[in-house]
């Protein structure tokens, strides 16, 4: 898709920003596939990964799924309720 996009407009459009969100369940492949297709097409990817201290990129993101864990966990506050398996 992004190379659809690039090829379309002649390169990144001026006002788009493309992410990537880790959840921290994708094969290895699929963070070295992303990072190489930055790399080849020279497009600024934002790695997007729930974090405290720090931007993410490829280099810091985490293996585990704790990452995308911590965004599911239900806020009770709310009033609704959740289920997570």
């Amino acid at each position: 898709m992004l190379w659809r996009v690039l090829q379309s407009n002649g390169g990144l459009p001026p006002d788009a920003v493309v992410c990537f969100a880790n959840t921290g369940l994708e094969a290895e492949e699929t963070l070295a596939f992303v990072d190489q297709c930055a790399s080849a097409w020279s497009v600024p990817i934002q790695w997007l990964e729930y974090r405290n201290d720090e931007s993410a990129s490829h280099s810091s993101i985490s293996p585990q799924p704790a990452a995308a864990e911590s965004l599911l966990r239900p806020s009770f506050a709310s009033g609704h309720t959740y289920r997570i398996r």
